[in-house]
């Protein structure tokens, strides 16, 4: 990420960031549990995905700058406030909301599917599994 970026470059990386399933659920994950720290494995079995998933969404926000490694063997993982402006009130903006909604999850049969469910991001990333098997 470039320290030159303009708010709105930095709003549409932020958005493309987080529009993944897995990596804003990580990202939330990581957030939630500030100053703990997590390897692949850990992360994997949370979500329930493969190990690559995983491994390049951790990846994807290191470079972002929401997360370090904090070495180990195997590595971990951890959040890290940007220090780059203008990405802080977008993360607090996003971690403080909901996940977003698709319009194809507005229809009455899904809404009612998740009421009953809820909104949790392990629940988000079946939601998400189960959509692009469809």
């Amino acid at each position: 990420m470039s320290r030159t970026d303009t708010p709105s470059d930095l709003e549409t990386r932020f958005k493309t960031l987080v529009q993944s399933p897995l990596r804003a659920g990580l990202l939330r994950f990581l957030a939630a549990r500030s100053g703990d720290s997590f390897d692949l494995d850990a992360l994997m079995a949370a979500f329930g995905r493969m190990r690559l998933d995983v491994q390049n969404c951790v990846r994807e926000l290191v470079d972002y700058g929401v997360a370090r490694p904090v070495g180990g063997d195997p590595a971990r993982f951890e959040f890290v406030r940007p220090t780059v402006p203008g990405i802080g009130p977008l993360l607090d903006t996003f971690l403080e909301g909901r996940a977003a909604v698709s319009t194809e999850d507005q229809s009455p049969a899904v809404q009612r599917f998740r009421e009953m469910i809820g909104r949790d991001e392990k629940m988000l990333v079946v939601f998400e599994w189960i959509r692009t098997a469809a």
